[in-house]
């Protein structure tokens, strides 16, 4: 059986079907260790020094624009497995109604869920109940069949169907106003990603949040 959604950040699910939280402490805890371990690199040596850091680990963090989907997704694909996930997490650039205004934190998936990739959009905190309508407008505009899907009781929308690489990057640009130059912070879950850099900063520091 597989234990799904994966969402880093939020929540994430272990082999057994037990949840682990995975906060922003954990996470700050995580980049600051790794980061006091690299203060002394040089840049040419940072990317190999987090390479061995991180060797064999479940979570890897990675630095990705909206044009490394594509190369994300494929590798997803080839390199991992059920319970396998890619978070990409971002500040939203729009503001859509009922927004504050104010750059808001969102994160969304792939999943490799009973052998399939899919899109996923969890339903947990109050930005993600709030632009659910809108997501789900979009899939429809585009032709996309999404279920709304609930294990551990927590309650996602999962599309497998046609063009996800064109979906999520669709939704990151229309919905959320990112451009082809913003960083994301991905986080990949039981799976590696070649020919992108390991992040070493923190979701909320300048370098994501001052976009």
């Amino acid at each position: 059986m597989a234990n799904f959604p994966c969402k880093l950040g939020y929540v994430a699910r272990s082999y057994d079907l037990n949840v682990m939280f995975i906060g922003e402490f954990m996470r700050n805890l995580l980049i600051m260790v790794l980061g006091l371990c690299i203060l002394g690199c040089s840049d040419e040596n940072r990317n190999e020094y987090m390479e061995k850091e991180l060797d064999g680990k479940e979570i890897k963090f990675y630095t990705a624009t909206i044009q490394d989907i594509p190369k994300i997704y494929d590798q997803l694909i080839s390199n991992g497995s059920n319970t396998s996930c890619a978070t990409f997490a971002f500040f939203s650039q729009a503001f859509l109604p009922l927004k504050m205004n104010k750059k808001e934190h969102i994160e969304i998936q792939y999943c490799i869920e009973d052998n399939d990739i899919g899109f996923d959009w969890v339903l947990i905190g109050d930005t993600k109940y709030r632009d659910q309508k809108t997501i789900e407008s979009y899939f429809k505009k585009g032709g996309y069949e999404y279920s709304l899907k609930k294990i551990n009781d927590v309650q996602y929308l999962r599309v497998v169907n046609g063009n996800l690489i064109k979906l999520l990057s669709g939704i990151l640009t229309d919905i959320y106003g990112l451009k082809a130059q913003h960083k994301i912070e991905l986080i990949a879950a039981r799976f590696e990603v070649k020919g992108l850099d390991y992040s070493t900063h923190e979701l909320y520091s300048p370098f994501y949040a001052s976009q």
